[in-house]
C-alpha cells in the first residue's frame, strides 16, 4: 500500500512539474516579445510619438505573442493561467486595434477585420473558460469582465444592440453578485451602476428614451458620481 502512495506521490509531483514547465516555457517566449512592444514606444526615460513604422513595429510584436499564447493555452491545466494569458492577449489585440481606430496604422484594413474577430474570439474563449471556476462568486465576477469588455467593443463600434445584449448580461452577473460575499464590496456598486447605466445608453443610442431613463435612475439609485451624465 505504501508504495502505491509513493507511486501516486511521484506522478503528480511530475504532472505539476510538467504542467508548471509548460507556464515556464510560454512566459519565456512571452517576455522578450512584449518588452520589444513597450520599447516601440519608450525606452524608460523618453517617450517616442506615434508613426506608421512603429505602429506596425508594435503590431508585429504584439500578434507575435499572441500567437505564443494561442500555442501554448491548450497545454495548460490551470485555469487562472490560462484566464491571464487570455486577458492579455486581448489587451495586446485591443491596443493593436485602438492605434488603427485612431491612426490608421500598423495594420491593413483586412487585418484589422481579422484581428477583430480574433479579439471576439479570445473573449468568447474567456466565457467557456469562466464556467471551470468553481466558486459562483468568482465566476460571476470574471463573466461580468468578459461581458463588459464585450459590450464595450460593440458599443464603441456602434452596434448598440449587440451591446446591449452583453450589458444585459452583466446585470446578470452583477445581480447575482448581491447575494455573494461580494454583497457589499464598492467595486461590486460600481459594477452595477455601469452596468445599468451603459445599458441605459445603448436604449437611448437606439432611439429609447423611456427605456434609457430606465435605466439611468436605477444606475444613478445605486451610485451617484461623475459617471452619471445625461446621455448624448
Amino acid at each position: 500500500m505504501k508504495k502505491i502512495f509513493l507511486m501516486l506521490a511521484l506522478v503528480m509531483e511530475a504532472t505539476y512539474t510538467n504542467a508548471q514547465d509548460v507556464v515556464n516555457r510560454c512566459l519565456s517566449e512571452l517576455e522578450p516579445l512584449v518588452a520589444k512592444a513597450k520599447s516601440v514606444w519608450h525606452d524608460g526615460n523618453t517617450y517616442y510619438g506615434t508613426n506608421s513604422e512603429r505602429a506596425e513595429r508594435y503590431a508585429i510584436y504584439c500578434l507575435e505573442a499572441c500567437a505564443v499564447v494561442d500555442k501554448y493555452i491548450n497545454l495548460i491545466d490551470d485555469v487562472n493561467e490560462q484566464l491571464d494569458l487570455l486577458w492579455g492577449q486581448v489587451d495586446m489585440l485591443s491596443s493593436v486595434l485602438e492605434i488603427y481606430e485612431e491612426d490608421k496604422m500598423g495594420l491593413s484594413a483586412s487585418e484589422y477585420a481579422q484581428q477583430t474577430n480574433r479579439k471576439i474570439a479570445t473573449l468568447k474563449k474567456l466565457v467557456v473558460l469562466s464556467k471551470k471556476i468553481e466558486s459562483q462568486a468568482d465566476r460571476d465576477l470574471e463573466l461580468y469582465n468578459i461581458n463588459e469588455a464585450l459590450a464595450e467593443h460593440y458599443f464603441h463600434r456602434g452596434a448598440y444592440k449587440e451591446a446591449s445584449v452583453y450589458y444585459s448580461s452583466c446585470i446578470s452577473n452583477y445581480t447575482n453578485l448581491l447575494s455573494s460575499e461580494y454583497a457589499n464590496d464598492d467595486d461590486i456598486r460600481k459594477a452595477g451602476q455601469k452596468a445599468y447605466y451603459w445599458m441605459g445608453y445603448t436604449a437611448y443610442k437606439q432611439g429609447d428614451t423611456t427605456i434609457a431613463n430606465h435605466y439611468f435612475n436605477k444606475a444613478k439609485n445605486i451610485l451617484n458620481d461623475n459617471l452619471i451624465q445625461s446621455y448624448e
